[in-house]
């Protein structure tokens, strides 16, 4: 009897502690998975510095992927330079405006689903 009833509880808790994927908020409905950034680049991505129309461009791009297909944004930043398109753009113009005293600068990116980020960034070589 005793072992009937070892087996009963056993059962019961084995059936209690099951996962039930439906109220995980991860994976239930309406669930949120990040985006991901596939590729960041800047072509070139080797510039000169300059005065004005006279700083060389280059052209950053972000490729990133959302599983639930959400419209994603983008938000460029740099610590140096300045942007000829809005920030916001997936592929904006970067020129090496103004004199750099370091020789490589990192844009940063970050996408938004709206509800969740992937960040990465890229390296300019930056010559006088």
């Amino acid at each position: 009897m005793k072992f009937l009833l070892s087996i009963a509880v056993l059962a019961a808790l084995t059936v209690g502690c099951s996962s039930d994927d439906k109220n995980d908020p991860s994976t239930g409905p309406g669930a949120n998975h990040a985006p991901q950034i596939v590729s960041v680049t800047a072509s070139p991505n080797n510039v000169r510095t300059g005065s004005g129309m006279y700083a060389e461009v280059t052209r950053l791009n972000c490729i990133a992927t959302d599983s639930e297909d959400d419209s994603l944004r983008f938000n460029w930043s740099c610590t140096f330079g300045r942007f000829d398109d809005p920030v916001t753009a997936q592929s904006p113009n970067w020129r090496a405006d103004g004199y750099i005293q370091i020789d490589t600068v990192f844009a940063k990116v970050i996408v938004s689903d709206g509800r969740s980020i992937d960040t990465d960034s890229v390296a300019i070589r930056v010559t006088r």
